[in-house]
C-alpha cells in the first residue's frame, strides 16, 4: 500500500467488499476528475488519489510550464521529460485526468492564460503567443470552449457569452 496501490484484498474475499472497493476507486476518480476540470490553477494536492500520482503531476506541470510558450512541445516531448514512452504517458494522464495527453497540455495552457488575462496587462494575440498558441482564432475557440466565454468578453468581465 505505501508503494501507491489502490486497494488491497486478501483471500479468500467477500464479493461485496470487492464491489465496494471497485464502486470507491471509481468514485475517488470520478471526483478528481471533476475538480481538474472546475479548477483554475491545478494543485495536485487536491486531486490525485496517493504520492506517487501527486509527484508525477507536480513534475508534468512543471515540465509544461517551464515550456509553455513553445508551440511544438507536445507529447513526445512530455514523455522525453518525464522518462515514458508516449503510450504509457497517455495511459497515466487519462487514468488520472481523463483527458489526452495533447488536451490536457492545452488545458493548462488555456488555464494559464486565464491567468493572464486576470492581470489585464497583454492583448489576446500576446496571451495566445506567450501560452503557445500560433493562431489567435484557434486560441479564442479553446478558450471559449473551455470557459463558456470569449476572452474579450473574459478580459471586459462580462458575465454573458460572445
Amino acid at each position: 500500500m505505501e508503494t501507491g496501490a489502490d486497494a488491497y484484498i486478501t483471500k479468500p474475499f467477500s464479493p461485496e467488499l470487492l464491489l465496494l472497493n471497485v464502486r470507491n476507486l471509481l468514485m475517488s476518480r470520478q471526483v478528481m476528475r471533476q475538480k481538474f476540470l472546475k479548477h483554475i490553477h491545478l494543485q495536485p494536492k487536491e486531486l490525485t488519489i496517493n504520492a506517487i500520482d501527486e509527484a508525477f503531476m507536480l513534475k508534468l506541470l512543471k515540465y509544461i510550464d517551464k515550456h509553455i510558450a513553445d508551440e511544438d512541445f507536445g507529447v513526445s516531448e512530455l514523455a522525453s521529460m518525464v522518462g515514458m514512452s508516449r503510450p504509457i504517458l497517455y495511459k497515466k494522464i487519462r487514468k488520472l485526468t481523463n483527458l489526452s495527453v495533447n488536451d490536457f497540455v492545452k488545458s493548462i495552457r488555456l488555464k494559464k492564460a486565464m491567468e493572464l488575462f486576470k492581470q489585464n496587462r497583454f492583448t489576446i494575440y500576446e496571451v495566445a503567443y506567450q501560452v503557445g498558441f500560433n493562431d489567435p482564432k484557434y486560441f479564442s475557440r479553446e478558450f471559449k470552449k473551455q470557459f463558456g466565454k470569449s476572452p474579450r468578453a473574459f478580459m471586459n468581465g462580462s458575465e454573458e457569452e460572445d
